[in-house]
């Protein structure tokens, strides 16, 4: 995978260094999202990855990932989840796939509260 931009690396206060896909995170995904298909994968990576609309922090008892989302119509947004770690020498992609609006507002007001 390309890495991140340098614009969002210096929003996000982030060192430059590459963007893993493991095959195991890919094998997951084909199981837990099986409508998915090869080229929607390639579309949802491209699109949060590298136009990126929101950034939101993901679950508390995991405080380096992040959910980086694009709308893709007035109901969806694609989703990646990415393990921003420094203590890592690469940015790890965790999950991928389609949310609704509704799921996007949920990320939302979960960012918002883990962030007080």
């Amino acid at each position: 995978m390309p890495n991140f931009t340098k614009s969002f690396l210096k929003k996000q206060g982030l060192e430059d260094k590459p963007i893993l896909l493991k095959k195991n995170i890919i094998d997951r995904n084909k199981q837990q999202h099986p409508d998915i298909t090869k080229e929607q994968a390639i579309r949802i990576l491209g699109n949060s990855l590298y136009n990126t609309e929101a950034v939101l922090k993901g679950k508390s008892k995991r405080p380096d990932y992040y959910n980086l989302i694009t709308r893709i119509d007035d109901k969806h947004n694609d989703l990646v989840t990415v393990e921003l770690s420094n203590e890592k020498d690469n940015y790890e992609i965790v999950h991928f796939f389609v949310i609704r609006n509704t799921t996007r507002k949920k990320y939302e007001r979960d960012n918002d509260e883990l962030k007080k």
